[in-house]
């Protein structure tokens, strides 16, 4: 397990472990430069974002944003699934 991961795993299966750590943990791969699609997203999320800050955001924050958000909902759909297997 990386070190960098600040709460132990919920799941004491090895599978699920293995499972985790096999999905990517941004949204752009490391070695790739961002294509014209996510760039467009970045655009987005910064004409979304920057109105609910005083700070001006670059594109370092976007992608950041993007990042955040797209693990937060990760996390509720683990949580979902979860709670569908203790109901079955």
């Amino acid at each position: 397990m990386p070190k960098s991961r600040i709460h132990p795993p919920t799941h004491s299966t090895g599978r699920h472990r293995a499972a985790v750590a096999a999905r990517p943990r941004t949204y752009f791969p490391a070695k790739c430069a961002p294509s014209d699609e996510s760039s467009d997203l970045i655009d987005q999320t910064l004409a979304v974002w920057q109105s609910r800050t005083t700070r001006p955001l670059g594109r370092e924050d976007g992608r950041e944003i993007i990042e955040n958000m797209t693990g937060f909902f990760r996390i509720l759909q683990e949580w979902d699934r979860a709670g569908e297997a203790k109901r079955t």
